[in-house]
């Protein structure tokens, strides 16, 4: 995986890599974010009733 990354780095400008890498890392953190938030309401819902 390594290796497969560090070819990217060579064939693709930085510029292009620091963007799908922020990109990456919103798209995960927003992810995340909301998985967390729609199990919290499901746990609400579980402890309510």
């Amino acid at each position: 995986m390594q290796a497969y990354l560090f070819g990217l780095l060579k064939d693709v400008s930085n510029v292009e890599v620091l963007n799908l890498l922020s990109f990456y890392i919103a798209w995960h953190t927003i992810s995340t974010q909301a998985v967390s938030s729609f199990l919290n309401l499901n746990n609400h819902k579980l402890s309510n009733e």
